[in-house]
């Protein structure tokens, strides 16, 4: 069972994704801004993965990856980032990861949670915490 942090502000996603996780066996703790998990991640929380959407009002997830990695604990930690089919959010890549986006798996313009779970699944079992 794997500590999943997940900053997603569209609430409608997050509650078809967090019981899909969470049906795996995993505890799942959503926020809707980068933020406030920020403020979590400093009160000491511990996760054992972080998934996000990197289009999040203020502090985008591209922000808030390079704060984890550059700022705290947490460095090293398995990250799953995403978009959404339809997301205006120009990063001028078409796929994989780019080399300036410290995230372990990036899915571009999704459009099923599938996607989502499974990649989460899969980075937990490449870093050995999935079971």
């Amino acid at each position: 069972m794997a500590r999943i942090l997940y900053v997603e502000n569209d609430s409608a996603r997050a509650d078809r994704v967090r019981p899909l996780l969470q049906a795996r066996g995993h505890r799942v703790e959503v926020i809707n801004k980068a933020g406030r998990a920020m403020m979590r991640v400093d009160e000491g929380a511990r996760y054992d993965a972080l998934l996000l959407h990197l289009a999040l009002p203020g502090i985008d997830g591209v922000e808030f990856c390079r704060w984890i990695e550059h700022e705290t604990p947490l460095k090293g930690i398995p990250k799953v980032a995403y978009t959404w089919e339809g997301c205006t959010l120009q990063l001028g890549v078409e796929d994989g990861v780019p080399c300036w986006l410290p995230v372990t798996r990036f899915l571009r313009k999704l459009s099923s949670v599938g996607r989502i779970v499974d990649a989460v699944e899969d980075v937990l079992e490449d870093n050995g915490e999935a079971e």
